[in-house]
Parts: C-alpha cells; sequence; structure tokens
C-alpha cells in the first residue's frame, strides 16, 4: 500500500501553484516561476514596491519597457 501514501505528492494541483512562498506568476507570460530559480537568473524586478518574478530571460525586457501594461492585471 506504500502507493496510497504519496497520494497527497498529486502534482495534477496546478492551482496550488503560486500560492506557496516559493513561487510567483510571471507578469509577462502568466504561469507559475519558481522564485529561488528566477532570483538565481537575475529575472526579477521591483515595481511600485511589489518584486516580479519571470519565468525566462525574454520577460523581463518586456516588463521593462512598459510595466503598466503587466501590473495592472493583477
Amino acid at each position: 500500500n506504500s502507493f496510497m501514501d504519496h497520494s497527497h505528492h498529486n502534482h495534477d494541483h496546478h492551482h496550488e501553484v503560486g500560492n506557496g512562498k516559493d513561487h510567483a506568476i510571471c507578469p509577462v507570460m502568466k504561469v507559475p516561476v519558481d522564485k529561488k530559480v528566477a532570483e538565481v537568473k537575475g529575472l526579477v524586478r521591483e515595481y511600485n514596491g511589489q518584486i516580479y518574478y519571470f519565468c525566462c530571460n525574454s520577460c523581463p525586457p518586456k516588463f521593462d519597457e512598459n510595466p503598466e501594461s503587466y501590473v495592472k492585471n493583477n
């Protein structure tokens, strides 16, 4: 019955991602981002006192060009 013990490790719960302290939503692509990974890659921006995390290298430049268009949706 060992496989039953791991039922709480179900990775199909996508709605839980982004609610935790370790994840954020990329304001450009609207996908979950691991904060630690984003920080290591330098994919972090601060805007109006809010910190934003990005999923890839192409997102921060888009955010920098027009941050208002991304932040107002949050």
